[in-house]
């Protein structure tokens, strides 16, 4: 069925672990960036 030996497949694996956690690494620099901006305008808002 497959020609990659389990070698192949761990570094397949290996590389395709780095990508998600390079996706979710992103999500949370944009979460925190996004927690930031709603605090700064919270703060306009209240300190006028």
């Amino acid at each position: 069925m497959d020609n990659h030996n389990p070698t192949d497949r761990a570094k397949i694996l290996i590389e395709e672990l780095k990508i998600l956690q390079g996706v979710i690494n992103r999500m949370a620099q944009n979460s925190l960036e996004c927690k930031k901006m709603d605090t700064r305008a919270r703060c306009g808002f209240l300190i006028p």
